[in-house]
């Protein structure tokens, strides 16, 4: 049995919208609160890209999340739900693993450093309409 070659390409993506008054101007700040993007059962809500870096990965869902596109599976941005913007979070998950968070920024990514063990931004699911 052969393997996916897709799946060596596939990266999920979780995004964590900033909730902090002014994360649109000052960027993310490790103090900010976080809330992640879940499905209206409050569970987590992937997005997955083939794509070849976790910063393209990021990328992509801040696209998917300006528009009316979907990831490689068809998953759509939730409607009524805001887009992500500057100091927004996203953690990608890569093939191998290997998980990153990046903030939102002017142009692109960054990456940022968690605290303590957690493998994620401090978060607390965001609920649907």
């Amino acid at each position: 049995m052969n393997a996916n070659p897709a799946a060596a390409n596939r990266f999920t993506v979780n995004a964590f919208l900033n909730n902090e008054q002014f994360a649109c101007v000052d960027g993310y700040r490790l103090e900010d609160t976080v809330i992640e993007v879940t499905t209206p059962a409050n569970q987590p809500l992937p997005f997955v890209f083939d794509t070849t870096d976790d910063h393209t990965a990021a990328d992509a869902l801040r696209t998917l999340s300006h528009s009316e596109l979907g990831d490689e599976p068809g998953q759509k941005w939730p409607a009524g739900i805001r887009s992500l913007n500057i100091g927004d979070v996203v953690q990608v998950t890569a093939p191998d693993g290997t998980v990153t968070h990046l903030a939102v920024d002017t142009v692109g990514c960054i990456e940022i450093e968690t605290v303590g063990a957690a493998a994620r931004p401090p978060a607390r699911p965001h609920t649907h309409a």
